[in-house]
């Protein structure tokens, strides 16, 4: 028929987030599958503070109409992803690097296996991508790789001063994130976001720590400057899915 033209049948985004089982990373996953008609691979050890609780009550228990669209696969990912795995995750187009260690008290205590962990599966989820080729790779990260700001803010791009074994583990990641864009031209995003606060944190975050506190009639130490001005700024959760979205 003159002027017929077939349908377009575009198949849906899928994208590979680690950490889905985390704070931030639950949150991501919903965003995502509530936003777009996209699939979701989750890839977690849930041996750090990924917990499947977050998930099943977010996605499983919320909103079971979206759990077509998501398959979860529990690895360690300190080690580099098999063959067989890679082949049952099947094409991906985005990566969403999320997973890390990230309590600065813990990296202080025991900063060996920390940094560890961290540099690990930067490289082996980097390594992942050099096989995939996806269309982006997300590297989250945080502002603390720059280290104190006295204005409270950063220039995308200052020089890296990281203050703890926490902060100093993402900035190596995002140097060796650099060094995989340079090298093999994955396509490289990365975020620097601030202190997130939101619903389902863990417990030795700050501001669940002094919730628990406060009904437990305990002291709270609060961290401030020499005038009593609070030295960090915070972004609730829902401001940030937006932002990592935007990544895309």
């Amino acid at each position: 028929m003159e002027g017929y033209v077939m349908p377009v049948h575009v198949k849906p985004k899928r994208v590979l987030l680690t950490g889905h089982g985390g704070f931030v990373g639950s949150h991501t996953l919903i965003h995502i599958l509530l936003n777009t008609d996209w699939e979701v691979v989750g890839l977690d050890s849930f041996r750090h503070k990924g917990v499947t609780d977050r998930v099943r009550e977010i996605l499983y228990e919320s909103h079971p109409e979206l759990v077509d669209r998501f398959t979860s696969f529990r690895h360690d990912l300190t080690v580099p992803l098999t063959d067989v795995l890679i082949s049952d995750i099947g094409h991906i187009d985005y990566v969403i690097n999320m997973a890390s260690e990230s309590h600065v008290d813990r990296s202080i205590t025991d900063p060996v296996p920390f940094v560890e962990n961290n540099v690990s599966l930067v490289l082996n989820m980097l390594e992942y991508a050099r096989k995939a080729q996806p269309e982006k790779f997300i590297q989250i990260s945080t502002d603390e790789v720059y280290g104190a700001a006295p204005d409270n803010h950063h220039k995308e791009g200052e020089v890296h001063k990281p203050s703890n074994p926490y902060s100093a583990s993402k900035a190596a990641q995002e140097d060796i994130c650099y060094g995989y864009w340079r090298t093999y031209g994955l396509p490289i995003v990365i975020t620097n976001t601030m202190n997130i606060i939101g619903e389902m944190q863990d417990s030795e975050k700050f501001v669940p720590m002094v919730i628990s506190k406060v009904q437990k009639g305990e002291t709270v130490t609060i961290h401030a400057t020499p005038e009593g001005a609070p030295d960090h700024d915070s972004t609730y959760m829902h401001e940030t899915k937006p932002m990592h979205y935007c990544s895309f």
